[in-house]
């Protein structure tokens, strides 16, 4: 009987527009109708498992596309629409917010000499290495890292997580000069340039151009250098 009552409320939210309850009903409680009322009630449950696994796609396949839509593919980082969105385009915030431009040195070099897949190896690694040392810094969802360009990302970050953030880069660049990346184990360096929004009426786009600018700065004087604003 309980069964019943299930197949009979089941059956009647599926079918309700074309079949009048009553007739629900009484199908199902004709005893001599088993063989329709066990057909009804597989039928409602391969109707409700397909539904189930349709919407379930539906949503993973969602999912998937909000990750690609904010994601770079080769990095993992936020990419240039992202950036965009949250630094160019974003509201002005109320509180101090540092960016970091981050610039891969002489990595065209890679690139010319053994091929994009090798440069790509690279990057791959180099990004590895930027996450393992920045991301476990944030303290907001608001906060990460983006790629850029080619081999340019941009940081952004809390300040009063850093006491020296100048000298946290540099023990970043060390750590980098001993660490091969890709198949032919190059040694690589980056530059920096950094900003706080606090100098420019917390507009998170005026402080990237000065942090965009100052990375060029250090890559004309040398490479390998950091420069911060003050």
């Amino acid at each position: 009987m309980i069964l019943s009552e299930i197949f009979i409320v089941a059956t009647s939210l599926f079918f309700a527009p074309f079949i009048p309850h009553v007739v629900i009903y009484s199908i199902f409680n004709q005893p001599t109708n088993w063989i329709i009322r066990a057909t009804v009630a597989i039928i409602t449950i391969l109707i409700t498992r397909k539904v189930y696994f349709q919407v379930t796609n539906l949503q993973n396949k969602n999912i998937q596309l909000q990750k690609e839509v904010i994601f770079d593919k080769l990095t993992g980082f936020f990419n240039y629409k992202k950036f965009e969105q949250d630094i160019l385009l974003g509201s002005d915030k109320q509180t101090n917010t540092g960016i970091a431009v981050i610039d891969l040195d002489y990595f065209k070099n890679v690139n010319d000499t053994y091929g994009h897949e090798a440069g790509n190896k690279v990057l791959q690694e180099f990004s590895l290495f930027l996450r393992e040392r920045l991301a476990y810094k944030l303290n907001s969802k608001d906060l990460g890292i983006y790629r850029y360009g080619g081999e340019e990302f941009v940081w952004m970050f809390d300040p009063n997580n850093f006491s020296d953030i100048g000298k946290f880069l540099k023990s970043m660049q060390l750590e980098l000069s001993k660490l091969p990346l890709g198949d032919q184990n190059h040694l690589m360096s980056f530059s920096a340039g950094v900003s706080f929004s606090k100098n420019y009426k917390f507009n998170l786009k005026m402080t990237f151009d000065i942090a965009d600018d100052l990375v060029y700065q250090s890559k004309k004087t040398g490479r390998g250098k950091i420069v911060i604003e003050g």
